[in-house]
């Protein structure tokens, strides 16, 4: 998931680009509702600072703690919070309970191996021991919680490929942009990508009426139709995807194999 995730924000990065050590939290279980889904990461530093987050907000600051413990003596660890947890000071506020295990000193070398994935938009699943905090990359296949392990599907970021030119395309960008997915501005008109600079898109200048070469649509690239004719695009997407794999659908040209959606953004356990 081309890489537009900062250091700041994203665990894995940050895991990678750590100048001191540090211990990876993974939410392993979850009884009833939970605000992070299975497989969500965070990563915590021997200083207690931490980038990621398993909740709303009620539990990172305890997970600071042990996972600093944890730190210390390397050692894995799991913790339970709110429903049958021992830290009956600490509330979930949405009532359920969840599972995290705390990774001391992660395996650089397969974070390594997710972080190249997803920088060629490739979809990889990591599997980790509860008991030894051993991380290995395990075929493409779905999250889930085994009886000894975790598998996590990480899966490329949504990305917009914005077609057009004018207000439609410029109005449409700065939609997705703000609402935080990335958004690359595709157009012959220099305005159109002249707001698209300013908004932070990335932009790229079409000399024909098809997709620019370099320019991949995988599964989970999303391409709204402005000023594109919708025939030209879907030939396009054929020619510069795996067969069968993109069908159109009213005013989108999307992958079939997953849905499409505006209205809130795809959660999984991708990270952050």
């Amino acid at each position: 998931m081309i890489d537009l995730n900062s250091t700041g924000t994203d665990p894995i990065i940050a895991a990678l680009t750590a100048t001191q050590p540090c211990t990876f939290a993974v939410i392993v279980g979850i009884e009833g509702p939970s605000y992070r889904p299975l497989g969500a990461m965070m990563t915590i530093f021997a200083s207690g600072d931490y980038v990621g987050t398993l909740s709303s907000g009620c539990v990172e600051a305890d997970i600071a703690l042990h996972a600093v413990d944890a730190l210390a003596e390397n050692t894995t660890r799991v913790l339970r919070y709110g429903a049958g947890s021992p830290f009956f000071d600490i509330e979930l506020p949405c009532g359920g309970g969840l599972e995290i295990l705390l990774i001391p000193n992660p395996d650089v070398s397969v974070l390594q191996a997710i972080e190249d994935n997803r920088s060629n938009r490739r979809s990889c699943t990591l599997e980790i021991d509860f008991n030894t905090g051993t991380m290995s990359l395990a075929n493409n296949e779905e999250t889930a919680r085994l009886e000894a392990s975790i598998k996590i599907r990480l899966d490329p970021e949504i990305r917009f490929l914005v077609f057009g030119k004018g207000p439609e395309a410029g109005t449409f960008a700065t939609l997705v942009n703000s609402a935080g997915y990335p958004t690359y501005l595709l157009s012959p008109d220099e305005e159109t990508l002249k707001t698209g600079s300013r908004i932070g898109c990335r932009t790229i200048h079409m000399q024909s009426r098809a997709v620019p070469n370099g320019v991949d649509v995988d599964y989970r690239s999303r391409v709204p139709e402005t000023s594109v004719p919708g025939a030209v695009l879907a030939a396009s997407m054929q020619a510069s995807s795996p067969a069968g794999q993109c069908s159109r659908t009213g005013r989108w040209a999307v992958s079939a194999s997953r849905p499409t959606s505006i209205a809130g953004k795809e959660k999984g356990p991708a990270v952050s």
